[in-house]
């Protein structure tokens, strides 16, 4: 028998010590997959159960702040107690939330949900801040966090998320045999001054901010199709508005009604639109930045694009056009600059 060489021996000892890594890797995805499989099966189907919540704006007892809390606790524990109250008819919280009348200081109000259909719309003057829909409250949770600084500012966060692992959810899903099951509605009253955050993350949304009291935008948008529309005028001016869509297909429309001096979007890895409708009723900058997909801005003919506005495309610049667009000089006057890169970028004027 030939005798092994050192080069030999050190190649037969990698190729071993490749082995057991495989065989461990193999080994424990093995057991984490079982261990998901087992989690779903004892959690059940992903059954959606309604839910109809309130954020009050008036203040309320600790005794009601905490009984409002326990319907939508999510531990373990409660798990068992939630299959058999599938049937029930839905139970409506009530949170508090600060009374905004009169103040100039707004809400800071942050909205983040992630998987699922979601929709945020305006809701009458007057009325409260309200959570509705229905969502698999054995995967999922729906929280608020609410916070005020010492300069008296106060601030919201409303938040969608699993409260289960990735694996268990997609066994449960496929036990199940249905798509995701959460479908959720964030009403904001008309007359709550507030500066708004949005994300909005692996799933779809249908987001109309028409006629609310806004006086900053801030929004992320990813993995999904998700749509922004400003259906009628804000009540006041923006400072600004933020918008940043990637991995998937968005499309920000009407942003005249938005009343923001500033617009700062942002688009990558995926399919865009962006709509200068609705109604103009002061000059603005418009900055887009696009990156590896399709985009087009529609820019009406009723509004003026400044002289320094400038579309560059793949390091080249393009010639804007003005044939149709108004020559009234009392018109909105829009600067535009958009810049995009491994992808294709048009404007088209109505």
């Amino acid at each position: 028998m030939a005798k092994i060489t050192g080069w030999q021996k050190g190649c037969l000892v990698a190729g071993l010590g490749c082995v057991s890594v495989i065989v461990l890797v193999v080994t424990v995805t093995g057991i984490a997959l079982v261990w998901a499989a087992s989690s779903a099966r004892r959690l059940g189907d992903p059954t959606p159960d309604p839910v109809s919540r309130t954020i009050a704006r008036s203040d309320r007892s600790a005794n009601d702040r905490d009984a409002a809390r326990g319907d939508d606790s999510n531990d373990d524990r409660q798990d068992d107690r939630r299959s058999n109250r599938r049937d029930e008819p839905p139970v409506e919280a009530s949170l508090v939330l600060p009374d905004e009348s009169g103040s100039d200081e707004p809400l800071r109000l942050r909205v983040d949900m992630q998987e699922g259909r979601f929709e945020v719309r305006p809701g009458p003057a007057g009325s409260e801040l309200r959570v509705d829909g229905t969502y698999a409250s054995t995967y999922y949770e729906l929280t608020d966090e609410r916070d005020e600084d010492a300069d008296g500012s106060r601030s919201l966060t409303i938040r969608f998320r699993s409260s289960r692992s990735l694996p268990v959810r997609l066994f449960a899903g496929l036990m199940a045999g249905r798509g995701n099951p959460n479908r959720l509605t964030v009403s904001i009253p008309e007359d709550l001054l507030i500066d708004l955050s949005l994300r909005f993350g692996s799933g779809q949304s249908e987001i109309d901010l028409g006629g609310l009291n806004v006086t900053e935008l801030d929004g992320e948008f990813s993995m999904g199709q998700h749509e922004v529309e400003f259906s009628r005028p804000t009540a006041r001016q923006m400072r600004g508005a933020r918008l940043d869509g990637q991995m998937g297909e968005v499309s920000f429309r009407d942003l005249g009604n938005a009343r923001a001096v500033e617009f700062d979007i942002t688009i990558g890895m995926g399919e865009g639109r962006v709509d200068l409708g609705g109604t103009w009723q002061s000059d603005a900058e418009v900055s887009i930045r696009h990156s590896m997909g399709d985009l087009r801005v529609d820019v009406p003919n009723e509004i003026r694009l400044s002289e320094s506005s400038r579309v560059r495309v793949n390091n080249e610049t393009r010639r804007l056009d003005r044939r149709r667009e108004t020559d009234l000089p009392d018109a909105p006057e829009i600067q535009l600059r958009l810049t995009a890169s491994m992808g294709e970028a048009r404007v088209r004027r109505y």
